[in-house]
């Protein structure tokens, strides 16, 4: 067994009533090194090893792997024979207090004393006695929190025996590693964050901001499963080890069109799940993920060769997250499990027909069809398709899928009001004609029954339709009547007899953007 012993100051910080002791103190990289280590996962750490002890606490690999590259920048700084550069930065340390087992590895404090002239010992306030005591082959008792690449670097430098200050924060009843680990986010926060995935598995896994609530922290649950765990309900899990976890490994693993990482999951899971009120237990909901999934993948006739879902053929990210949007939605409202049979049986319905989906997807044609403009769009209309088929399929107008978002099925409605005496529609006067996808020019007669209508308001009735814009191409300059896409409407009675406005709408991608005009007659 190894034993070391140093001199600290203690400090009190008097927080919201608690008390936190601090302890200060110098002592050489090189000996800091031996009783204290970083308690940070390897660059290679699977992310599937990650998020099985992210779901076990306490998790003891949780700081970001060592930066090679700044430890020789740090040794080089420190180790130049012509320039005096002092190390004056104190590095945080704190009690690995699951590491402590007594009497292998054990931190014990005796206060300082002195003897007087007359004999006496009196106590020296403030000034303590800290003995380290570890085994070779077991945890060190300190961790350190802030400072690894200073250590290490001095440690290999000339500068290996010099005295550097250092914080340790010891008090076994007040820093738990939950509240270590959120000192040092807190610490780090003004120096390099960490990687965004890694801060977030960080605070699921000590319970800190959002994962304190049950939505999020059984959302991260349901990912952490879904990452972790090779088999799910006696099938082979197709996420397994696919979710981001360790942020150092690249390229970020996925599986077929699933490009998300732990960070997405949860958003996604928490947003249309548990946020929604899903009462299935995490290890189910990631159960029922599976089952369906796989259900869907086994009826799409272009699986593992040109699938925009389920294949590695140029796949849309869109589309898969449209399909979970979905899937949870109806989870949420069904609120039990289904065996796999029965999702085969639900995907094969005939309102369904997964079977005659063609996710090929051969309507979008252009590289751009998806971006820019043409992306948010895409994504509602995919969203609010998906949600109609897993739980309105009447909805879809007849259509299988990919049919229903490229438009087919699909219309929109123009209605007409004549205008009260205040300048608001007069719904007694509504008049109302239903467009479908794909039209050319509509005559839409205002005066019918003899009554003069100005206003006009347009609306999409199918969830595959997105309206862009309502405009005058052939006046120049363009004229744009916005207000025909709100509740309020557009006033017409400006315009002459046989005025025609041009609709613009699309469904999933750019390339099913098509021009649809109304010709107001009066």
């Amino acid at each position: 067994m190894s034993s070391f012993k140093f001199d600290v100051l203690k400090g009190v910080a008097k927080i919201n009533g608690n008390q936190y002791p601090m302890y200060c103190g110098f002592l050489p990289a090189n000996l800091l090194i031996k009783i204290a280590e970083v308690p940070s996962f390897p660059v290679d750490k699977p992310h599937h090893k990650i998020a099985d002890d992210v779901i076990k606490p306490p998790i003891d690999e949780w700081q970001r792997p060592e930066d090679q590259n700044k430890v020789m920048a740090i040794k080089e700084i420190y180790g130049d024979s012509l320039k005096d550069n002092l190390m004056a930065n104190p590095v945080l340390l704190g009690t690995a207090i699951q590491n402590l087992m007594p009497p292998k590895v054990e931190i014990n404090l005796t206060q300082k004393t002195i003897k007087t002239s007359d004999g006496q010992m009196v106590v020296v306030p403030n000034c303590y006695e800290v003995e380290v005591s570890y085994e070779a082959d077991g945890g060190k008792p300190i961790w350190i929190l802030d400072g690894q690449h200073r250590i290490k670097g001095l440690s290999v430098s000339t500068q290996k025996d010099e005295l550097v200050p250092f914080v340790l924060l010891h008090d076994t009843s007040k820093y738990s590693p939950p509240f270590l680990a959120e000192i040092f986010t807190h610490v780090t926060t003004g120096a390099k964050p960490m990687e965004p995935v890694h801060g977030e598995w960080m605070k699921y896994a000590f319970n800190l901001e959002q994962y304190k609530q049950k939505s999020h922290k059984s959302s991260m649950e349901t990912t952490i499963i879904l990452c972790k765990e090779p088999i799910l309900s006696n099938m082979t899990n197709p996420f397994s080890n696919k979710i981001q976890f360790n942020p150092y490994i690249q390229p970020t693993p996925k599986w077929n069109a699933f490009d998300f990482n732990s960070i997405e999951w949860e958003k996604i899971v928490a947003s249309y799940y548990y946020g929604k009120g899903g009462k299935l237990s995490p290890n189910e909901l990631a159960e029922e993920i599976v089952k369906a999934t796989i259900a869907f993948e086994n009826n799409d006739a272009h699986r593992n060769t040109d699938s925009k879902l389920f294949s590695n053929s140029n796949t849309h990210k869109m589309i898969a997250e449209s399909y979970l949007i979905g899937l949870l939605t109806y989870l949420s409202t069904i609120n039990k499990q289904t065996p796999f049979d029965g999702w085969v049986s639900f995907f094969l319905e005939p309102r369904r027909a997964v079977n005659k989906c063609n996710f090929l997807l051969p309507f979008v044609k252009s590289t751009a069809a998806l971006s820019s403009s043409f992306s948010k769009p895409s994504k509602q209309v995919a969203t609010d398709a998906f949600i109609e088929f897993f739980c309105e399929p009447n909805n879809l107008n007849g259509q299988v899928f990919t049919d229903f978002i490229q438009g087919i099925g699909g219309q929109f409605v123009i209605d007409a009001y004549q205008v009260t005496s205040t300048g608001r529609k007069d719904n007694k006067t509504k008049i109302s004609k239903t467009i479908p996808y794909g039209s050319g020019i509509i005559p839409f007669d205002l005066s019918t029954g003899g009554i003069t209508r100005e206003l006009i308001c347009i609306q999409s009735t199918s969830s595959n339709l997105y309206l862009l814009s309502v405009s005058d191409f052939n006046h120049k300059p363009t004229v744009e009547l916005k207000h025909a896409l709100t509740q309020k409407g557009e006033n017409v009675g400006k315009f002459p007899n046989n005025y025609e406005i041009d609709i613009i709408y699309m469904s999933y991608s750019g390339d099913t953007k098509r021009v649809t005009q109304i010709r107001l007659d009066k």
